[in-house]
């Protein structure tokens, strides 16, 4: 199961829903609710992961395994070589159970990616998606708002076009920001967006408000996309 699977069902969706429907009731502009599960691949923090993992199989096999000693003056007996080599084999088969695990185990790679990155992919994956939605559905004279979750990196993200934003200010959306994100820490991920959706959609409507000629162009669902 997915990680957004598990953690939006049927009914969170309907509500996400609803609060854009009603939202966007009141204001010309489009809302769009996105949930992804990770923007970045971060191979580099699964590779570190297991780098440590095989590093820490090679102690283990020195420590319990230490290495034989011949008698001296003695040319005879076994061949020394099996220590090395597996010395080395362990290396390889930890550092490749340590990449699995990590793979499997969000938590490891969060611990092994620099935040700076986190956020970076956050910001970058959030622009494409923006921008994409808006190359494909958007008409000229809407205004367009994008709430962007991303579970993995447990960071979000609000995306405006410029008009959007001149109407709201930039000091707006990033009080906005700031809400949504302290929504998702100390609440639910489905009252989270229903709850900025809903301010979203009172702010806009006083300064873009629905007309009768406005054309809902991006359906009012929740987005959910998979990890890169």
């Amino acid at each position: 199961m997915s990680m957004t699977a598990s953690l939006i069902n049927e009914d969170d969706r309907r509500v996400i829903n609803e609060a854009v429907a009603n939202a966007e009731s009141k204001t010309a502009a489009e809302i769009i609710p996105v949930v992804a599960e990770s923007s970045g691949r971060y191979d580099r923090a699964e590779d570190i992961c297991g780098l440590w993992l095989g590093l820490t199989c090679m102690v283990g096999v020195w420590i319990l395994l230490p290495p034989p000693a011949r008698e001296p003056g003695s040319w005879g007996g076994p061949s020394l070589l099996w220590y090395p080599v597996s010395l080395v084999v362990s290396v390889i088969v930890g550092f490749m159970i340590g990449v699995v695990i990590s793979h499997h185990v969000p938590v490891l790679r969060r611990l092994f990616t620099p935040k700076s990155e986190r956020e970076q992919e956050v910001a970058n994956r959030s622009r494409q998606v923006f921008f994409d939605r808006r190359v494909h559905h958007h008409s000229d004279g809407q205004g367009e708002v994008l709430l962007y979750v991303s579970l993995f990196e447990h960071q979000a993200a609000i995306m405006t076009d410029s008009s959007t934003l001149e109407i709201l200010t930039q000091e707006t959306v990033n009080k906005l920001y700031h809400q949504f994100t302290n929504r998702l820490k100390h609440g639910s991920l489905k009252d989270a967006f229903a709850e900025t959706i809903n301010e979203i959609g009172t702010l806009l409507a006083e300064k873009l408000p629905a007309t009768k000629n406005d054309r809902n162009e991006l359906p009012d669902a929740l987005v959910t996309l998979e990890g890169i």
